[in-house]
């Protein structure tokens, strides 16, 4: 029996192999760069129905799901490196439905503060934007949206005076790992007296930030590891790509605000994030030279703007 399960492992993965090529063949041929609900990670949101899909409740996924994912990973990016069968968590965890969050992950036993919870052994990396988005085409479309909700870009370099970005995606349960709230602090980050101790430093591994007990929920700090800018190096998410448009407060230019209060709406929907207006003023040119001290005119100046809008 044995030998016949290894027979059909092998000839499933490489039947997986072939047809995550010939998907990758047909990708490239259809030029994907035309076509816009492939462009952004949200007009794919859009394009696979993710809204429909969340709007009922989503499932712990089995082992099989995850390697089924991994193996698709490796067949894309042709590199073997991660092993379905190494668990990324190093303590007892359960994953299951959490009210008001949709899933997450418990620990089973009482963790010490400092202790090394999970590290990134089942992390797929992704450092090319086409290589992501011919992955999420060949997952299950609900899996797909699964991973357009849980995928983060990172910085993995172990420098301090470059990025080295990456489209990381864990496929394991780190996934369900919900971010901190009111009253509930993160209980799982980097710890950097510990992290020397471990390769990839709090790149890969992160730890007990405090003594956790059995059944308590681990809540992590996604500003730690997740760059919200990141999306738009890969070309995922580039300005007004849901068609939106920004309203300006009177005249902008050279010599700054003239003073006026005409506000011209242009189709403004209301859903604009810090992160669209960050790339829409070209936030990221104007950093990438030192920024100056201000004199004391330019913040009047903006003390002046703002008892205007707020008319105090």
């Amino acid at each position: 029996m044995k030998i016949v399960h290894r027979f059909l492992h092998h000839y499933f993965a490489i039947s997986l192999i072939a047809s995550v090529k010939a998907v990758g063949e047909q990708w490239k041929e259809e030029e994907w760069d035309g076509d816009d609900s492939w462009r952004t990670t949200d007009a794919i949101w859009d394009n696979l129905g993710c809204e429909d899909i969340f709007s009922t409740e989503r499932p712990i996924h089995s082992q099989q799901k995850w390697k089924q994912a991994i193996d698709i990973f490796h067949a894309i990016v042709g590199d073997g490196h991660l092993d379905p069968l190494k668990n990324g968590f190093s303590v007892g965890i359960e994953a299951k439905q959490t009210e008001g969050k949709g899933r997450g992950i418990y620990a089973t036993h009482p963790i010490k503060k400092g202790e090394l919870v999970w590290s990134s052994k089942r992390t797929a990396r992704f450092d090319d934007g086409d290589d992501y988005r011919h992955f999420l085409s060949v997952l299950d479309v609900d899996f797909a949206c699964d991973v357009l909700q849980w995928a983060y870009v990172q910085d993995v370099s172990d420098s301090d005076e470059h990025q080295e970005l990456q489209i990381s995606v864990d496929l394991d349960e780190g996934c369900f790992c919900n971010g901190e709230g009111d009253g509930e602090p993160s209980s799982v980050g980097c710890d950097e007296d510990e992290a020397v101790n471990f390769e990839g430093g709090c790149r890969s591994n992160y730890f007990a930030l405090r003594d956790i007990e059995a059944g308590e929920e681990l809540l992590c700090n996604y500003d730690e590891f997740a760059l919200p800018y990141g999306w738009k190096e890969f070309g995922l998410d580039l300005p007004n790509s849901m068609g939106q448009k920004y309203w300006f407060a009177g005249d902008f230019n050279a010599n700054g605000w003239d003073g006026s209060l005409d506000y011209e709406e242009k189709d403004w929907d209301g859903i604009w994030s810090v992160n669209k207006i960050w790339y829409n003023l070209g936030c990221p040119h104007i950093f990438s030279t030192e920024r100056p001290i201000h004199s004391q005119q330019k913040w009047k100046q903006a003390i002046d703007i703002y008892h205007a809008i707020i008319q105090d």
